[in-house]
């Protein structure tokens, strides 16, 4: 299951475990099986200077990644953990129970690939050949019974809401998608070669190098209409964070229309393009993400924007007699 997934289903299974400090120690015991063999790869690529498109392939990963892997997935480690915590402290550790979630989720989600999840290392490298999380359907099931559950909770009240709070953290949310995650959008503005590259070779199956063999002016072009796009997105970014920080922080509903619809529109558009252009499950989900962030964050700040601008200018009118007060 992705990272993502594992955040939300160990939030729901876990949100009732108090105190509070230890609610959050098993929601990050619930995502480091993924953290540290990833986060491991990561610093290694940085270090090594090692960093391209190709990096990311499991053929040319290094084994400790999958070493590793192999360890965080594993319920020997949930057991030596388990059993380390108790004699430490005397008591069952409940927030160890993050990792056992994660193990669990993981056994019949991963199939027959490089990640498939070896339960029973080092004894046995056994694993079930379950279904394949990447699968466009599996998420489709996976993220409509999450929305499910969360409007249950939501309803039942379950999961508190504070109307005011979540009003004043919507245009942090809307920071997310229209600031911090169109970065990969604009970096090709600096380093067009690099993703060129990965978008070719997924797309088309064709490198940088083959192309400027054919035609070398193609490549230029190529190269061109992708800053192009970069300094529109850069542009627009900009623009967006000036607004979030002015008028869409304080309720005012020209900038609510002005955002809302632009980045559903936007996010909309490069999931159908990601689609079309059959990028890649990692694509979908980034995009997908992105569109949830906007309408989350529209939904947050609707009732801001459009009760506390209403009452503001009932209350002027009255003041200035325009409307009689009851």
């Amino acid at each position: 299951m992705d990272i993502l997934s594992h955040g939300l289903w160990g939030f729901l299974i876990l949100k009732k475990m108090k105190p509070r400090i230890q609610f959050l120690a098993a929601f990050i015991f619930n995502l480091l099986p993924d953290i540290i063999p990833f986060g491991m790869m990561i610093i290694f690529m940085i270090f090594t200077g090692n960093i391209s498109y190709e990096s990311f392939s499991p053929e040319t990963l290094p084994p400790f990644v999958f070493i590793t892997y192999k360890i965080t997935h594993s319920f020997f480690t949930f057991m030596i953990l388990f059993l380390l915590f108790y004699i430490i402290k005397k008591h069952i550790f409940w927030p160890i129970l993050g990792l056992l979630i994660h193990i669990i989720i993981d056994i019949p989600t991963h199939g027959d690939n490089d990640y498939i999840t070896t339960f029973l290392y080092p004894f046995s490298d056994y694993a079930f050949d379950g279904l394949r999380w990447t699968n466009s359907y599996i998420i489709s099931i996976n993220f409509l019974v999450l929305g499910i559950l969360y409007f249950l909770s939501y309803r039942k009240q379950s999961i508190k809401v504070d109307t005011i709070k979540l009003n004043k953290m919507a245009w942090k949310i809307l920071l997310i998608p229209s600031l911090f995650f169109t970065l990969p959008y604009i970096f090709p503005l600096f380093k067009p070669d690099l993703y060129l590259e990965s978008y070719l070779l997924d797309i088309a199956n064709v490198s940088l190098a083959q192309i400027n063999s054919f035609n070398p002016k193609l490549l230029t072009l190529l190269k061109l209409l992708f800053r192009m796009g970069s300094s529109g997105i850069l542009c627009l970014s900009i623009i967006s964070t000036i607004i979030l920080l002015t008028g869409f922080r304080n309720n005012l509903r020209g900038a609510w229309y002005a955002l809302i619809p632009t980045w559903v529109l936007f996010w909309s558009i490069a999931l159908g393009l990601d689609f079309s252009l059959n990028a890649g499950i990692y694509q979908y989900i980034y995009s997908g993400f992105a569109i949830a962030l906007v309408i989350i964050a529209g939904v947050f700040s609707y009732k801001g924007t459009f009760t506390i601008v209403q009452k503001k200018q009932k209350t002027f009118d009255q003041y200035h007699g325009l409307v009689k007060s009851k």
